[in-house]
């Protein structure tokens, strides 16, 4: 059954990994701004944590997705009506 289970996965992997190839680099991935703009940054960051809002908000429509997607998918076999 391990043995299943770990076959299982490593699908899913490989698929993942696949979708993951045909993807684009992100544009944002090599943004350079300017030293005034990055220390004015670091002071507004100090006390409005926007890294961990947007984490928090990639978090929360990730959830929100996956709810949306299993939903849909009980819809189509008529789980749910």
């Amino acid at each position: 059954m391990n043995d299943l289970i770990k076959s299982i996965n490593d699908v899913a992997n490989q698929v993942f990994q696949f979708i993951l190839v045909l993807l684009p680099t992100s544009p944002f991935s090599k943004l350079e701004l300017p030293e005034p703009i990055q220390n004015m940054l670091g002071y507004v960051n100090y006390y409005v944590p926007i890294s961990q809002m947007l984490i928090i908000a990639g978090s929360w429509i990730v959830c929100i997705a996956v709810y949306y997607v299993y939903q849909l998918i009980l819809r189509k076999i008529s789980a749910i009506s």
